[in-house]
């Protein structure tokens, strides 16, 4: 026989088991977590894709709210530096310094205000999505659901015009970069959290229904649900910023919240099933007799009788 010639392959006997394909890598699940399939597959996997996933969207965030800062909150600040600010300011033990004849001193558009009333004299709605108004005693901020004084700090802080216009100019980019990446780790900080309370109703439920839920797949499932809340937050601040109202834009808050939620409660039924699952005393193959070799031989008559023994 030539060695060379391909032998068929020996015949599997019957009930034998299939013999799995050696060294067959794993699948690592991949894709987009925009469906509670997507969601539970982070419970598979470990938290270097969920921390991918998260930075991507907390990247677009702040993106988004760089985009915001500079076209709408950084513009009035530059009026105000190159245009309104005096000469000598400051603060005098907790107290604005401000030349004695000023006048008020309002700057602003649809997205932020800026006001300065030395004397306080002067009583003015609320004008802007976010105002906020300096008088000598303290600065307060206003906005759509109401307004609140601060203090100022205590100590003496001198500014001067010749300063104040260059610092500004030269630190511009960096603050709102900084204003952008502060964003983006918050909202990082805040899906830790959700996940982290999330996980234990979460928990439970996988319990019961015979999932995984062990502690962290769980935490990574919930924190992974808040990302498509994320995108959709991350499109209501890109709409706010083009125009979109305020009201409309905390409208998009709860339902952030809502989709999270939602996300999390139906990622609990695609979780992979519990390794530790016990037997099911009623499954399949429950109550059927090991055939024994006193019972082979009887077949299907339960009145055959047994076969005498040889000898």
């Amino acid at each position: 026989m030539n060695p060379d010639t391909p032998q068929p392959d020996a015949p599997r006997e019957e009930g034998a088991p299939i013999p799995e394909e050696a060294n067959e890598p794993a699948v690592e699940p991949a894709g987009f977590p925009f469906t509670p399939g997507g969601v539970a597959s982070f419970a598979v996997t470990g938290w270097g894709r969920l921390l991918k996933w998260q930075f991507i969207t907390a990247l677009a965030l702040g993106g988004t709210l760089l985009l915001l800062a500079a076209q709408h909150w950084a513009p009035v600040i530059d009026r105000f530096v190159h245009q309104h600010f005096p000469e000598q300011t400051g603060l005098n033990a907790g107290r604005l310094i401000w030349p004695a004849d000023g006048q008020l001193v309002t700057v602003g558009n649809s997205y932020f205000v800026l006001r300065v009333d030395p004397q306080h004299d002067s009583e003015i709605g609320l004008t802007g999505d976010v105002q906020v108004e300096l008088t000598r005693e303290d600065w307060t901020l206003r906005w759509v659901f109401g307004e609140q004084a601060f203090e100022y700090a205590p100590g003496t802080v001198e500014l001067d015009r010749a300063t104040a216009v260059p610092w500004w100019g030269s630190r511009r980019p960096f603050i709102l970069l900084a204003v952008g990446a502060g964003g983006g780790l918050l909202l990082l900080l805040g899906a830790l959290l959700f996940g982290g309370l999330a996980a234990w109703p979460m928990k439970a439920v996988a319990s019961y229904l015979n999932r995984e839920s062990a502690l962290g797949p769980v935490w990574r499932t919930a924190t992974a649900a808040t990302l498509p809340g994320i995108v959709l937050l991350t499109m209501g601040l890109l709409c706010y910023a083009i125009g979109l109202p305020l009201m409309g834009l905390l409208a998009v808050l709860p339902l952030c919240l809502l989709l999270s939620g939602g996300y999390a409660f139906l990622a609990v039924f695609q979780l992979p099933k519990s390794e530790d699952t016990a037997a099911d005393p009623f499954g399949e193959g429950a109550g059927e007799e090991e055939e024994t070799d006193e019972t082979a031989g009887r077949g299907d008559n339960p009145f055959a009788a047994d076969e005498p023994e040889d000898g």
